[in-house]
């Protein structure tokens, strides 16, 4: 789908009124990269920054359940977060492994 002028001038207001790149998305219909990519490369924007996103207790009880034997991209991958992500979270609860490669 192609970006109209409406969609940019739009997709400018809502992030001058301090909309949260996440909800512009919405708006727009279109990806939070997508959102954040146009405000920068078309528009020249100041970059987006995506909201903090918190650890739920799943996710921290599923960190917990894999980390002492599951490799920390798997672990990236299943919570859909960056392996830095995992790491910091597990150093945080002072989980930690031996013998096995992160």
């Amino acid at each position: 789908m192609n970006w109209t002028e409406q969609d940019d001038m739009q997709l400018a207001e809502l992030r001058t009124n301090g909309t949260p790149p996440s909800e512009i998305a919405k708006q727009l219909g279109r990806s939070l990269s997508a959102v954040c990519q146009r405000a920068v490369r078309t528009l020249g924007l100041p970059p987006l920054r995506a909201e903090k996103r918190y650890w739920s207790d799943s996710e921290v009880q599923t960190l917990h359940e894999m980390f002492p034997t599951t490799r920390v991209g798997a672990i990236a991958e299943k919570l859909r977060r960056s392996e830095q992500s995992v790491r910091d979270r597990a150093q945080n609860d002072g989980l930690f492994r031996r013998d096995f490669p992160l």
